[in-house]
């Protein structure tokens, strides 16, 4: 609920009606804003790209030092995170967990 002190478009005025209308004061002043509103549900290729991820991070977390050895030596060598090195490997290389991507070369 809005927790009003003055008129709708004070300085003071702040808070959300109805889940709807946000009001807020910025450096350029009070303005009032519609929430979004989400439009539709993820598609199923959104799921299943998200999925896809899901089981490429939950596969880089159970992996052992030794195993994400050779990632790391290649993120330093690419100046890239390790994990972006696994995750852009494992989706070029179509692998399904818990099969481990090749490591390519440097």
């Amino acid at each position: 609920m809005a927790k009003l002190q003055g008129p709708l478009f004070s300085v003071s005025a702040s808070g959300t009606v109805a889940s709807l209308l946000t009001y807020r004061a910025t450096q350029h002043g009070p303005i009032a804003q519609l929430s979004p509103v989400p439009r539709t549900a993820a598609s199923f290729a959104q799921r299943s790209e998200r999925d896809r991820c899901a089981a490429y991070a939950a596969l880089w977390r159970t992996m052992t030092v030794d195993q994400k050895a050779p990632w790391l030596a290649l993120a330093v060598a690419r100046r890239r995170a390790p994990w972006i090195c696994f995750h852009n490997e494992a989706t070029v290389q179509q692998i399904t967990p818990p099969a481990l991507p090749l490591v390519p070369m440097q």
